[in-house]
């Protein structure tokens, strides 16, 4: 009796049957067979069995217990052999119980269809590129799937480290049934120039992946972004400088024109 054994976890270990020879000439074994309607859920292995045993020898075949589906299954081992004070085939019977997995939660973690690996680092949309200081970027949708048979529940996502505050994460717990999904949104915010990093956490209650599940995200501002953003200084080639120069010669140009009128004036005068 193999007992019970989760249904596609694999055969249990194989149980070793040894066919002894106690008499004084070879025994023959011609096959070694499962029957019955449990025989499917069985695993025969007569890779060793070499079908003559020796006065006093052995031979051996192995069998393991494989169930496909729930519920008890049985079926019968026959010995073919040419031992004439015993019936031939030789018969027992083998049996186990299969047995379902207990419902649980799959939690899986995408973004752009993507899947997010639990404890990975910034890449795809997670590193969200180079903003200019103080503008927000465009919103990064995580969705959390449950793919397993019962509820999944989640704890409310939030950026831990450093630079936590330059990340603003939008979402709270909540309990997913089997099959559906929920969402939670990322906005990257930099408040000072530099490169940015956190860790996005949340917890769960899949026992398969270790909780908090956890991604990390980034993002980068620099100078030369936030001077394009603050126009022209006086100097250089900026555009404000340009709008400067424009404006002066305009109104040099005004002056002396101005200059030249009243002379013209004064000439008409004088005649």
């Amino acid at each position: 009796n193999f007992g019970s054994q989760l249904i596609a976890a694999g055969p249990t270990a194989a149980l070793t049957v040894v066919i002894h020879n106690a008499g004084n000439a070879n025994l023959t074994v011609t096959s070694v067979s499962l029957s019955g309607n449990g025989a499917s859920h069985f695993v025969l292995n007569t890779g060793s069995l070499t079908g003559t045993v020796t006065p006093n020898g052995d031979d051996t075949f192995t069998i393991a217990f494989d169930p496909t589906t729930t519920g008890s299954k049985v079926a019968t081992v026959s010995i073919v052999h040419d031992d004439g004070s015993v019936a031939t085939p030789f018969t027992f019977e083998v049996s186990g119980v299969g047995t379902a997995p207990a419902p649980a939660p799959i939690i899986v973690v995408t973004e752009n269809g993507n899947t997010v690996a639990n404890g990975s680092t910034a890449n795809g949309g997670r590193a969200f590129g180079t903003l200019v200081v103080g503008s927000p970027s465009a919103p990064l949708t995580i969705t959390v799937t449950n793919a397993g048979n019962a509820d999944l529940t989640v704890g409310a996502p939030a950026a831990i480290g450093a630079d936590a505050s330059m990340f603003s994460v939008s979402g709270s717990g909540a309990t997913i049934a089997a099959g559906t999904s929920a969402t939670f949104s990322i906005t990257y915010l930099a408040s000072t120039v530099g490169v940015h990093s956190a860790t996005i956490s949340f917890s769960h209650d899949d026992t398969s992946t270790t909780t908090p599940f956890t991604f990390d995200v980034s993002g980068t501002t620099d100078a030369a972004a936030q001077a394009s953003n603050g126009g022209g200084s006086g100097s250089g080639s900026g555009g404000g400088c340009v709008a400067g120069t424009s404006m002066s010669f305009i109104g040099l140009l005004f002056l002396a024109l101005m200059v030249m009128l009243a002379v013209v004036r004064n000439r008409r005068v004088e005649i």
